[in-house]
């Protein structure tokens, strides 16, 4: 039997997640965050745990429902990229994902007797009801199809999805009929595939609906969200979820996230090597999908765990792979391609650069025993570069280390660089027993500076007036424009509906299961899977 690890946190049951879930000193206490009634965010990269960490926390909630009545929704906004905003009607799409949300959770709980929530407004089910909910179905529906040959939307929505006060009385109602203390709208995949025009109004909405029956958290990325006039350190509290590789337990917790999800037999196999194993735990700093990943390459799909496998996996995961996916970020956010590009060449020219230097030096030179993997920057570094870091942080090549780090008179952050791409960066043989000396003599005051006015950053100037912030979300046009070739099918299907014309993912989204049935040996059955997982790949590609 073939065994593989589970990268995503979507992809399982509640039953599972809590099977799955390793509890550190760090995560308890965002969940505990979470599970209060304080509205928060939880900011972190690709794969550092969010959506765990929010579902755990809807779990718990669930398991302790009937006696605390606190009852959690958990909300996705995935296909925020395929609605239409050009009627101004984002709002109103948000507003009903969230009801249905609500109606979806109070159904799982018991708690809904009649047909569906609006039921609360007059006590029963009524023709009126039913049409509102009929109603708001539709446009949800229709808002989602709404990219499909740019159709226009005729919005004839209900005044509770167009007004926060009808949408926030309706969910009084609802509280004060169930008994429910609080309800807490857990919101995934908040907005990295917003327009930014549309962040700044989730961000609005998600500040308005804050009152004492309702509490909201968002799980946001570093770097590719606007805010707009919500005020992250006054209108919310932040929580990091990253793990912090200096921790006492972090090897442990690290291990227990690969034994959870592997068999004893497969995970004895992997310890016996427990230096290899741990390179590899450092290597991913602190990023579980990271580490997954990289331990599925390295031990030749769970089989064994080789020095020379180990090593090569490192050199092509965080010297290759890891740059590559970065690099792609430039296709979907087409806007910041010129920015993001100068944040590898910073990463790469000038801080690898600097810190194999320092983690060089010789034996009559200053801290010749310490080992870095940090650097500051100035607060008063420009706002070009500060975006740059902050998609850095985003693709997790770097991450926030400590904000406001005061030294010399300044106030800096300090950013950590991905342990696995500093020794990939490196000409060593022997990467994975260079992972573990780097580990062993790190120190954060070893940390290479860069000033508000650095001639590291001399280059900003040129791409300045080439960034547009406004048109910075996903590229919708481009995703729908990439080649089929991508879909998980056999190439016979991909040749056989080439040949009909369906050579990208629009060719197929905007056609009938009925008309890809025109391909030779193309069924009713084989088309709904081509379209299905033409849809799929359009959005697991804009989740990351």
């Amino acid at each position: 039997m073939t065994i593989s690890f589970t990268l995503r946190t979507e992809d399982l049951t509640l039953d599972e997640i809590g099977k799955f879930y390793v509890d550190t000193k760090h995560d308890r206490e965002n969940i505990e965050f979470l599970k209060s009634n304080a509205t928060g965010l939880l900011i972190g990269s690709r794969g550092t745990g969010k959506t765990m960490l929010l579902k755990i926390a809807e779990k718990e909630l669930l398991d302790k429902f009937e006696n605390d009545h606190i009852l959690p929704v958990f909300v996705s906004f995935s296909s925020a990229a395929l609605v239409d905003n050009k009627e101004d009607i984002f709002k109103k799409w948000m507003l009903s994902k969230i009801l249905f949300a609500l109606q979806g959770q109070l159904k799982k709980v018991g708690l809904l007797k009649t047909k569906n929530i609006f039921s609360f407004l007059i006590g029963k089910d009524s023709e009126e009801t039913d049409d509102l909910a009929v109603q708001i179905s539709k446009l949800i529906n229709k808002l989602e199809k709404s990219w499909k040959n740019n159709q226009t939307v005729v919005d004839n929505a209900s005044p509770f999805v167009e007004d926060v006060d009808y949408f926030k009385e309706l969910l009084h109602s609802v509280c004060e009929e169930l008994k429910i203390k609080y309800l807490i709208f857990l919101f995934d995949e908040a907005c990295h595939n917003f327009l930014p025009k549309q962040q700044r109004e989730f961000f609005t909405l998600f500040r308005d609906l804050r009152d004492s029956y309702i509490c909201c958290k968002a799980a946001v990325y570093p770097g590719i969200t606007s805010y707009g006039t919500f005020e992250m350190f006054h209108d919310s509290i932040v929580k990091r979820v990253e793990k912090d590789i200096l921790a006492e337990d972090y090897v442990d917790k690290m291990r227990d996230i690969i034994e959870r999800q592997t068999d004893d037999r497969t995970y004895n196999i992997l310890i016996q090597q427990g230096e290899l194993l741990n390179s590899l735990i450092y290597a991913a700093t602190g990023n579980p999908r990271v580490l997954l990943k990289s331990v599925y390459e390295a031990s030749e799909k769970l089989t064994s765990l080789k020095k020379t496998n180990v090593n090569s996996t490192i050199k092509d995961f965080y010297r290759t792979q890891m740059w590559n996916e970065y690099t792609k970020l430039g296709d979907k956010f087409t806007s910041y391609k010129e920015i993001i590009d100068w944040g590898r060449a910073f990463i790469e020219d000038k801080v690898l650069m600097e810190t194999q230097n320092k983690n060089s030096r010789s034996n009559n030179e200053e801290f010749y025993d310490k080992q870095t993997i940090y650097f500051i920057i100035h607060k008063d570094a420009p706002e070009l570069v500060k975006k740059a870091i902050n998609i850095l942080e985003y693709a997790g090549i770097v991450v926030l280390h400590t904000e406001g780090y005061k030294t010399r008179g300044g106030i800096y952050n300090r950013y950590q660089v991905n342990m696995g791409i500093v020794a990939a960066s490196t000409s060593e043989l022997d990467l994975s027993s260079y992972i573990i000396k780097l580990r062993r003599g790190l120190s954060i005051k070893v940390v290479t500076e860069y000033g508000a006015n650095s001639v590291a950053f001399k280059e900003i100037d040129q791409i300045k007036n080439n960034i547009n912030f406004e048109n910075g979300g996903i590229d919708l046009q481009t995703l729908l424009d990439r080649n089929i070739d991508i879909l998980d099918i056999y190439e016979y299907q991909k040749k056989e509906i080439k040949k009909e014309g369906f050579c990208k993912l629009i060719d197929i989204l905007n056609s009938s299961e009925m008309d890809l049935q025109r391909a030779h040996l193309i069924g009713p059955v084989r088309a709904r899977n081509i379209y299905n997982l033409s849809m799929n790949a359009l959005l697991e590609y804009i989740i990351g």
